[in-house]
């Protein structure tokens, strides 16, 4: 739901957590090769851990030993050199890049014949890894023992929405970008974004939020919204964003009416719509109220001309139309 209220700063409100990487289940861990048997993504100790561009951490297998599925630091590598490898997390759920087992050599994880892939609506690994000396790794499916097998992860929820930006400038036209909308989530890097009530004020497009009308700064400085991002597997976050809207100069200046000849500031009376305008040289800037923003007003531009022989004043007086723009 959306509250209004007034206020002079703006403020962020949003839910945080700390930043964790997902973990695979303790019960659903494992991948088989024909060659070396069972394979173990989450051991007492090690375990794969899930980021939403990579992945790192260790496989287990008994007669293998361990397989790094990161050379370190934060993905996604480029796997060019020894110190840049790993394993890489697409946003499609696909894997590539290598893996490493000090007996077993390079494993990849995204062969041309096979390929192992995580889908953005599920938590479950599927396809197969490919070693040059040991052959497929299938991470779902039923071993020759008839036992059926996958490795999962834990989903991690998302956390911390922010907002790229959070003020709006009043006057500003209905459909006008507010923000950017993100959220903390180690294993995803899309959500669905949506308002948690309806509203006249502002709607979402994707991933970004929009004004649905114009803003009077004069009427209400700020807006309280409720928002929430859903991951892929269905888990979701809610949080209160403030919204502040600027206040912005809406006087307008009319430049350019130049009186001609020689003469002195004292000889020059300048007037709109009756109020005096003093004025610095004969090429003068008035500034006045505008109008509202889409209407229109018609201004009496008046200027006199007092002669310096017998007092002879000579008028001249002009007729605008000014509109209101933003």
């Amino acid at each position: 739901m959306l509250h209004k209220f007034l206020t002079t700063s703006a403020c962020l409100l949003a839910v945080s957590t700390a930043s964790f990487a997902s973990e695979m289940d303790g019960t659903t861990k494992d991948a088989w090769s024909s060659t070396v048997g069972w394979l173990n993504a989450k051991p007492s100790t090690g375990g794969v851990l899930v980021y939403h561009d990579h992945l790192a951490g260790y496989v287990w297998s008994s007669n293998l030993g361990w397989i790094k599925l990161s050379s370190g630091g934060s993905g996604p590598h480029a796997n060019t050199t020894r110190t840049n490898w790993g394993v890489n997390k697409a946003t499609d759920g696909s894997l590539s890049g290598y893996g490493w087992s000090t007996t077993a050599g390079w494993i990849n994880f995204g062969p041309t014949q096979g390929g192992v892939r995580i889908a953005n609506n599920s938590t479950d690994f599927t396809g197969t890894a490919w070693g040059e000396n040991i052959g497929w790794i299938q991470f779902a499916g039923t071993a020759t023992d008839t036992t059926a097998y996958v490795s999962r992860y834990v989903n991690t929820v998302p956390s911390n929405i922010t907002i790229s930006t959070d003020t709006l400038r009043e006057n500003m036209a209905t459909g006008t970008t507010v923000g950017t909308l993100s959220c903390t989530d180690e294993d995803d890097a899309t959500w669905i974004w949506s308002l948690v009530t309806a509203s006249t004020d502002f709607e979402v497009v994707d991933n970004v939020l929009q004004s649905k009308r114009r803003f009077d700064y004069e009427t209400a400085t700020g807006y309280s919204i409720d928002l929430q991002a859903v991951d892929g597997k269905g888990a979701r976050v809610q949080a209160t964003l403030s919204i502040q809207v600027s206040n912005q100069d809406e006087s307008f200046t009319i430049a350019g009416f130049v009186l001609k000849g020689t003469v002195s500031d004292a000889q020059v009376t300048l007037s709109v719509d009756g109020t005096e305008i003093v004025l610095a040289d004969t090429n003068w800037t008035a500034v006045v109220s505008a109008p509202a923003v889409g209407t229109s007003k018609n201004y009496l531009v008046e200027a006199s001309l007092n002669g310096t022989t017998a007092n002879e004043t000579i008028s001249s007086s002009h007729s605008i139309q000014i509109e209101g723009v933003e």
